[in-house]
């Protein structure tokens, strides 16, 4: 698809966007995550490669929400009309770099990017993916500006995860021994084990 095409597409998907608005309709918000899985060579079982939130969010120039918290591997939403797979590989690249990402597209490539959940609602549809991948990819990760760093998380320690609406929002988690995540990311995470 040629950029001027590819352009008049969004343009077309952000006027219908603005025109279901004025109409009071609601256009579903998708969004994507991605749970990495790995075993490290001097490890007896796998882990899952969470991202820890930081403090500062660039993207919105203001204090980032429960930072210290953790998040699965790549979360955010799509762009315009993108699908979930486009929106993945965006998100990926921009998370966590375009070596990373290459490592990402040949495991789809070869059938190992397996989706784990799907949920919709009349306002949102979240689709999760997970995949299993060599130690070296820990390596290639380049986080952005907004990332924590990660955090890798044995899964026998899953039911050790605290819900984190437990905690205040601007403050989130403080205590570094305390690994807290969303509901849904829980869930993801525990789906990754079991299905990749």
């Amino acid at each position: 698809m040629c950029y001027c095409f590819g352009r008049q597409i969004l343009l077309f998907a952000n006027q219908y966007k603005k025109e279901s608005r004025r109409k009071g309709l609601r256009m579903q918000k998708l969004s994507v995550g991605l749970v990495v899985l790995t075993k490290l060579p001097s490890a007896t079982e796998r882990v899952a490669v969470l991202q820890i939130r930081g403090e500062f969010n660039h993207e919105k120039m203001g204090s980032e929400s429960f930072p210290g918290a953790c998040q699965v591997t790549v979360h955010g939403g799509a762009e315009g009309a993108e699908r979930a797979l486009d929106t993945l590989f965006r998100e990926t690249r921009e998370e966590i770099g375009g070596e990373a990402l290459g490592i990402i597209l040949r495991q789809n490539d070869n059938g190992r990017l397996l989706e784990l959940h799907q949920a919709n609602s009349p306002e949102k549809s979240i689709v999760t993916f997970g995949v299993t991948v060599e130690p070296h990819f820990l390596k290639t990760l380049r986080f952005g500006p907004s990332s924590g760093g990660i955090r890798l998380l044995p899964e026998s320690r899953i039911s050790s995860v605290i819900n984190l609406k437990q905690f205040n929002k601007i403050d989130g988690v403080t205590d570094r021994s305390i690994t807290a995540m969303f509901a849904d990311d829980i869930e993801s995470v525990r789906l990754a084990f079991e299905k990749c």
